[in-house]
């Protein structure tokens, strides 16, 4: 293998690692706001039902601020558990190529199959291969880290009404 060839090994594997960090990044953050927003519906939920009793004898404007930060609360709840199990269960299929890297294609052949297949590729295929999943992974993380974004946007949905909601229940 020449000199500029091992660099550009280097450099593919480094995108590689690169990529699946960001990745695991990714998932660990959406199990944390998935976990954080599930808390705050819990310590909510027993000021909700007093707030949903005392409704009907609110003031006009405390009865409408009440209603929209239970629907601001409750919109940022779905946006948060969406967002979050599309980080946690991507999509499979990113690329039309068919790689040796890619674990469903592996596990789709017997052992010996792989062994073979894997033993007798060529250099600059098996590059091709390891780009095709930097690529590919490239791909999953992007998707990952929009998701993420909303997933944030739920949050601050989720804060915003939950405060209020707090908020209203003390006042009462």
């Amino acid at each position: 293998m020449r000199t500029d060839e091992l660099s550009v090994w280097e450099f593919a594997r480094y995108a590689l690692q690169r990529n699946d960090e960001a990745i695991r990044f990714s998932e660990a953050k959406a199990g944390l706001v998935l976990t954080l927003t599930g808390l705050v519906l819990g310590l909510v939920s027993s000021r909700v039902a007093q707030l949903v009793d005392l409704l009907a004898h609110l003031l006009c404007w405390m009865r409408v601020l009440t209603i929209v930060s239970m629907a601001t609360l409750l919109s940022g709840i779905v946006v948060v558990t969406a967002a979050s199990l599309g980080i946690m269960f991507p999509r499979l299929h990113v690329t039309d190529t068919t790689s040796h890297l890619n674990f469903i294609y592996v596990a789709s052949i017997s052992e010996q199959q792989s062994i073979d297949k894997m033993s007798h590729i060529e250099s600059d295929a098996a590059l091709d291969q390891t780009i095709s999943q930097v690529h590919a992974t490239a791909v999953i993380a992007s998707r990952k880290f929009g998701l993420m974004r909303l997933a944030m946007v739920g949050t601050a949905l989720v804060l915003v009404g939950s405060t209020i909601v707090v908020l209203l229940g003390y006042l009462i």
